[in-house]
């Protein structure tokens, strides 16, 4: 019986420790619940927020920044840049005369008579109806030579670009371009500030300086420019009557002979000068390079004969001491030949001063 009892109770102090158990999960569910509940004394999302107009001026300032601005700020730089290239390349024609004149030389002419033209053989290009590679060689060396004349006229109407980017045009870009440089300037401000007050006023004055900058027309003036700036620098570069596929992308590039096309005929005269030549055509520097090596060798080749002349001097000298020592004549026969040999290095001297 005891031992009966004593299972009895321990039964029951089992089941009042589940209770406790559950009891403290519920509390501690309660502690849990009570903490996710928002406060009361907590603001609403409203109250910190900027309205839907202040929203929408900074959406639009901002995206005019970087759609038009941007476009605006591309456009002027590409335009200063091929207006650029088109002077540099006008600048170059006359840089055409040059091989022409090499040519010229080659084939033996001299300015507007080209009747005596000739390339190695000196079969010439008129008369007799000589149908030969040597005639044929003149024929192509003369019509590369005054293609190469007109280069410098050609040229200079292919990339004259101050018709397109001239005054008028640059004021523009600079009246643009600083009040473009105000609007950027003054969103960088407008995302600093913080008070909602504050910031509505911005942006609206943004928004409203942006309607006043879009009737000046900046942006469909930079595109009209850079566009047909693009095409004169095409222009410029790869007009060429010659090749159909340019000309018929391309109509406005019709009567016109761009700076690549002069550039491939300075070529083709540097080649034809070559086999005229029966050589190669050297360059400026190549010429002053090899007069500066040949002026040293004469130099050397004078130094080393003024040695011999005083060596074969000397001997003739200490000779002649001899003799005058053993109490002959000063000079005999062999002396003479020793002072023929001292004129004769003289007139080598002479002679070689005279060649070079």
């Amino acid at each position: 019986m005891k031992k009966g009892k004593k299972k009895g109770k321990k039964g029951k102090n089992q089941t009042k420790g589940k209770k406790k158990k559950k009891l403290f999960k519920k509390k501690k569910m309660n502690n849990r619940n009570k903490k996710k509940k928002p406060s009361k004394n907590r603001q609403g999302c409203s109250a910190g927020q900027v309205d839907a107009q202040i929203f929408t001026d900074m959406v639009t300032c901002l995206e005019y920044e970087r759609n038009q601005i941007f476009n605006f700020d591309q456009q002027f730089q590409r335009v200063k840049s091929q207006s650029d290239l088109c002077k540099n390349k006008f600048s170059k024609g006359e840089s055409f005369l040059t091989p022409a004149t090499y040519l010229a030389n080659a084939i033996g002419i001299n300015g507007s008579d080209q009747s005596r033209a000739q390339c190695g053989d000196g079969i010439t290009s008129v008369g007799g109806g000589l149908i030969t590679s040597a005639k044929q060689e003149v024929d192509t060396a003369l019509s590369i030579y005054n293609y190469l004349m007109e280069c410098p006229e050609w040229v200079a109407a292919s990339c004259v670009s101050e018709d397109v980017y001239n005054d008028t045009a640059k004021v523009k870009f600079d009246e643009c371009d600083v009040e473009f440089k105000k609007i950027k300037a003054k969103n960088a401000e407008c995302k600093d500030l913080v008070e909602q007050g504050e910031v509505g006023t911005c942006w609206a004055d943004q928004f409203a300086a942006i309607q006043t900058v879009k009737k000046l027309g900046c942006t469909p003036f930079s595109k009209d420019v850079s566009d047909r700036m693009g095409v004169r620098r095409d222009r410029c570069l790869k007009a060429n009557p010659a090749d159909e596929e340019i000309n018929t992308k391309n109509p406005e590039f019709a009567g016109f002979t761009g700076f690549v096309a002069c550039k491939k005929a300075e070529d083709e005269a540097v080649f034809h000068s070559s086999v005229c030549n029966h050589g190669t055509v050297k360059t400026m520097d190549e010429i002053a390079k090899e007069g500066t090596e040949l002026a040293s060798k004469l130099v050397e080749a004078k130094e080393a004969l003024r040695t011999r002349m005083g060596e074969e001097y000397k001997k003739m000298m200490e000779k002649s001491d001899a003799r005058t020592d053993r109490g002959l004549d000063k000079y005999d026969d062999e002396d003479e030949d020793d002072m023929g040999d001292v004129d004769d290095l003289e007139d080598e001297i002479e002679d070689d001063m005279e060649d070079n």
